[in-house]
């Protein structure tokens, strides 16, 4: 017996065979019928739902699994396969956003364009992007809002893996990890983005605010980062990086560039964070040298927040009070900044081994090496030290300390005569009254110190030296979309769309009689399934056979 299609807000009610159908949007919800509920056109439900399918992804079941069989009795409404074109989708808040937007990015082509409107949208999973050339838009960091808030599944907010990745005009507030991260993608952009974690600063929230590792031709302009227990802005084993106009505000690190190859970052405003603009070559990664970055017409003020980072991590050991520090890394060019009131460090160029981290890495050289800074605006700070570095040098250099400071250290292979080749070493040109002290790291010890013998060293002349300007990073435009390549999503799109479209059963499926060719089989040994009885089948195309290995799994065709 079969119902009339009834409507009911705006969804659609069908029950086949003692099953009820409900759909609402993607929502699909199977309920088993008392059996009087056929005497009248009020069908009753018996209790819970046997099925809730939404998007068809099977959600919840109740009692009986009988996917297939219940839709095999509805008839077909296949539809014809989805041209494979890319499409501009628009959303708006609700309780099934999550689900949407999966969908979404599960079936995407290259050039699809999902935008979200203005309001706040409650996430509590991951969002995973894979396919290339897609875009998130929003109507403004102010204007659309996905909450993370609660989150219960997934490390990150946003997790990346395509090329030819845009994000734009929107926020990500309080994810339970990193707000984005963009890993192994080419042609990044980030722009107009907020991320943020709006409670109290304290290490338990998410490392990164954005996070572009392993990858090229990034552009992180207009964007904020406020509240990460690392950095707001972390670029890291990248090429070809620009970031610009952004705001980095009461994070650990404010913007940080780490072993990464030719970056400028300029225009940017670092404020009320531990430290300002860092940048940073580490051992133990993939790409084991950074150099060519440029640092210039940033604005770095006040980066006296307390340092909040877990224990352990590398920028625990960054003194709050700092403003640029540059650590084991090449080719650093820092000019046209305006540095004030940092009171540890204006600037410091320090190696790894203040860290005091055994080294185990031996391809890693844990010394800077042609660093320029010139032409900065330096004033202030200094005045309340902080930290391991600050308890290390007021002793020795008294308060407030120097602006600018040097721990001295120097790669021995380098060595020519005895002296560092000036085109490697350290160049300080026109900073104005900047003061400056190198104060010998290798040599500042307890023993050296009580013996006299120990020196630091004010004189800045030595390190006049002139210094070519590194070269601009140019970044390329994104590649045009182009036809989809992969097979899952042209399966997952020209597939149908109902079980009952596939023919697996004669009928109308509710007795699950297989139709030929489909073979119904069971396990030798099942998992307990919250008292679920399972009935399982398969179809084989036709003449191709599962290949049996005596270990691992079963081949499939």
């Amino acid at each position: 017996m079969k119902f009339p299609l009834a409507h009911y807000r705006n969804g659609t009610a069908e029950a086949i065979n003692r099953v009820l159908r409900l759909q609402y949007g993607s929502l699909s919800l199977l309920f088993r019928l008392q059996p009087t509920a056929f005497t009248d056109a009020r069908p009753r439900i018996a209790s819970y739902p046997l099925i809730i399918w939404h998007n068809g992804i099977h959600v919840i079941t109740r009692s009986l699994i009988t996917l297939m069989a219940l839709f095999a009795g509805i008839p077909s409404v296949a539809q014809p396969p989805e041209a494979l074109e890319s499409s501009v989708y628009h959303l708006r808040p609700g309780p099934n956003l999550g689900y949407e937007i999966q969908e979404l990015l599960v079936k995407a082509v290259p050039g699809d364009v999902i935008e979200f409107g203005e309001g706040k949208f409650s996430l509590t999973r991951q969002i995973d992007i894979a396919t290339d050339n897609i875009t998130l838009r929003g109507q403004g960091p102010d204007k659309t809002i996905l909450s993370f808030q609660g989150q219960n599944s997934g490390g990150q907010g946003i997790e990346a893996t395509g090329n030819n990745l845009v994000i734009e005009k929107l926020a990500v507030e309080d994810t339970a990890g990193n707000a984005i991260k963009v890993i192994g993608s080419r042609n990044v952009t980030f722009r107009e983005v907020r991320t943020e974690w709006t409670g109290p600063a304290q290490s338990s929230n998410g490392a990164y605010g954005l996070y572009p590792v392993q990858c090229s031709n990034v552009l992180i302009d207009s964007c904020i980062a406020v509240g990460a227990s690392d950095s707001g802005i972390y670029v890291g084993q990248s090429r070809d990086v620009v970031v610009c106009g952004c705001r980095a505000e009461r994070n650990v690190a404010g913007i940080e560039i780490e072993n990464t190859i030719n970056a400028d970052v300029y225009d940017n405003v670092t404020t009320n964070n531990a430290g300002g603009l860092l940048v940073f070559d580490l051992p133990g990664l993939q790409l084991k040298a950074g150099s060519n970055v440029r640092l210039f017409r940033n604005q770095v003020v006040a980066n006296n927040h307390r340092n909040f980072a877990a224990p352990g991590n590398i920028v625990a050991l960054v003194p709050s009070g700092t403003g640029i520090m540059i650590m084991a890394t090449d080719q650093v060019e820092a000019f046209e900044n305006t540095i004030q009131d940092n009171q540890t460090a204006s600037v410091a160029i320090i190696s790894y081994l203040i860290s005091g981290k055994k080294l185990d890495d031996a391809s890693y050289d844990p010394y800077c090496k042609s660093i320029s800074i010139h032409h900065n605006d330096i004033s202030g700070g200094g005045e309340h030290p902080d930290g391991q570095l600050g308890s290390m040098l007021i002793p020795v250099l008294g308060s407030p300390l120097p602006d600018i400071l040097f721990d001295g250290a120097v790669n021995p292979e380098h060595l020519v005569n005895g002296q560092l080749p000036a085109a490697k070493g350290l160049s300080l040109i026109a900073n104005g009254e900047a003061t400056f002290a190198n104060f010998n790291l290798l040599e500042l010890n307890p023993v050296s110190i009580a013996q006299g013998s120990y020196k630091a060293s004010r004189d800045q002349s030595p390190y006049q030296l002139e210094r070519s300007p590194l070269a601009p990073v140019e970044l390329s435009a994104h590649d045009p979309p182009s036809p989809i390549a992969d097979k899952t999503v042209v399966a997952y799109r020209t597939a149908p769309k109902y079980l009952a479209e596939w023919g697996l059963f004669r009928g109308n499926g509710f007795s699950q009689e297989p139709a030929d060719g489909v073979i119904p089989y069971d396990l030798n040994t099942t998992l307990f399934s919250d008292y679920t009885n399972k009935y399982r089948f398969i179809k084989l195309p036709e003449g191709k056979p599962i290949q049996f290995t005596a270990e691992g799994v079963l081949g499939f065709p």
